[in-house]
């Protein structure tokens, strides 16, 4: 019997916005202190596969929604040779929404948005590290295996409804005596990057390393979050690359998706996050001198942070991408006219009011055991057409890595982002792509 299980509310949008030069997949990795060993890491999925087997499926087209089937094909870790995160020919036999690649020391999960967002990938990826070491350790025979601890999903449990439930539909308000949906005007185009499309169409990653811990030290210093001060470095950078040389008035847009099971108590595996937009305006701003301008920046910039994810601000967030979901007409549009709607609504409301994404996906909390094995951390973003570069952001084991993915040649925003990051940091900060590696 074939089980299939109903998209999430957020979910529901990446298989009408998907494309070429959008996929909707993202990654995270694991960089090992030794070379991946490929049995162990075939191995490990195959272990881990029946607990998280919701992660295992499908996307199928259905009259009136998407839905997800249970794919029992195999599902093989393969040795990386494409670029990051791309796109998936969806409806093809072999078509998976999940990925398990290694290249040299790298172990990376790339995920269809639709299945799970950052914190369920982490909880996952928490998971395959955990059960690679311990295989790593039978096999190696050593007397002591890693203990798992609580933090670790056991993987000999067996997976609850609560593991992939839609918690969208539990915590909105919507539909309950007294509420009503707050119609609010959409915010004007924001400030695009521009530049000369990548060669062969291959999403660039240039990766830096730094000290969670003492990062989250000089933030604090500053009275703001990590968040609210690479947020704040974003805007600066882009203005000290790009704006402050030319005309232009639109404001730059950083999205921040925030986790929302932090303020609503849900262990859903699925998507559970809602999108906050910080924007800045240079159009008022007459001083150049750089360091009041940074000032300005970050005082609006974490202001806006905290406002927006208020319990209240995400709460109406949660019944804003509801609406559809509980909307009577909207539920039985058929598919074909519901993508072409979703499609032109992520155009013009989506993608033309941000300028970048700036996704913190936090901490992957491992046991001591597991721990020693892995140097650091990797998340990447998709970028699309008019957002050709993204930024993420994840830490292990004291070693916090920002990552920018890119579809476009230049590198002046990233560039200015990490000297201006130095600068003002005095950290030591290492830089790297796939090509080079080097302090700066």
């Amino acid at each position: 019997m074939i089980t299939w299980y109903s998209i999430d509310t957020a979910g529901k949008l990446f298989p009408s916005v998907s494309s070429n030069n959008n996929s909707s997949f993202f990654r995270i990795a694991a960089v090992l202190k030794e070379p991946i060993n490929q049995d162990i890491f075939q191995e490990t999925i195959d272990r881990v596969r029946p607990r998280f087997s919701f992660f295992f499926v499908r996307l199928r087209r259905g009259t009136f929604w998407n839905y997800l089937e249970e794919n029992n094909e195999p599902f093989l870790v393969q040795q990386e040779t494409d670029c990051p995160c791309t796109a998936s020919q969806f409806g093809r036999h072999d078509s998976h929404l999940i990925r398990f690649l290694y290249f040299g020391n790298r172990l990376s999960i790339e995920l269809f948005h639709s299945i799970t967002d950052g914190r369920g990938a982490i909880e996952f990826m928490k998971a395959v590290l955990f059960t690679y070491s311990v295989i790593a350790a039978e096999r190696n025979c050593d007397k002591v295996l890693p203990v798992p601890e609580e933090k670790i999903v056991n993987i000999q449990s067996t997976p609850v409804i609560d593991d992939y439930e839609n918690s969208f539909l539990r915590f909105a308000k919507i539909n309950k005596k007294g509420s009503k949906l707050e119609i609010r005007k959409f915010p004007p185009a924001s400030y695009h990057i521009e530049g000369t499309p990548a060669a062969q169409k291959c999403v660039g990653v240039i990766t830096g390393l730094i000290s969670s811990e003492q990062l989250n030290r000089y933030a604090k210093s500053l009275g703001t979050t990590v968040t609210g001060y690479l947020a704040s470095l974003l805007i600066y950078s882009i203005y000290s690359a790009r704006i402050k040389f030319s005309t232009e008035k639109k404001p730059v847009v950083v999205s921040v998706p925030v986790n929302l099971r932090r303020r609503f108590p849900s262990v859903t595996f699925r998507n559970f996050f809602a999108v906050v937009n910080i924007s800045f305006s240079f159009s008022t701003i007459e001083s150049e001198n750089s360091a009041p301008l940074f000032d300005t920046i970050l005082e609006s910039v974490s202001q806006q942070l905290e406002h927006l994810t208020r319990k209240e601000n995400l709460q109406r967030e949660i019944d804003k991408n509801i609406f559809f979901d509980k909307n009577r007409i909207g539920r039985w549009v058929p598919l074909r006219i519901k993508h072409l709607f979703v499609r032109l609504g992520f155009n013009l409301f989506g993608e033309v009011r941000r300028t970048i994404t700036l996704s913190n996906m936090g901490e992957i909390d491992l046991p001591s055991g597991t721990a020693q094995l892995v140097d650091h951390g990797e998340a990447l973003l998709y970028p699309s057409l008019k957002c050709p570069l993204n930024c993420a952001v994840i830490t292990v084991n004291d070693s916090m890595s920002i990552s920018f993915t890119k579809a476009i040649e230049e590198t002046d925003v990233i560039r200015s982002f990490f000297l201006l990051l130095k600068q003002q940091t005095n950290l030591q900060l290492q830089v790297y792509s796939n090509i080079s590696r080097e302090k700066v």
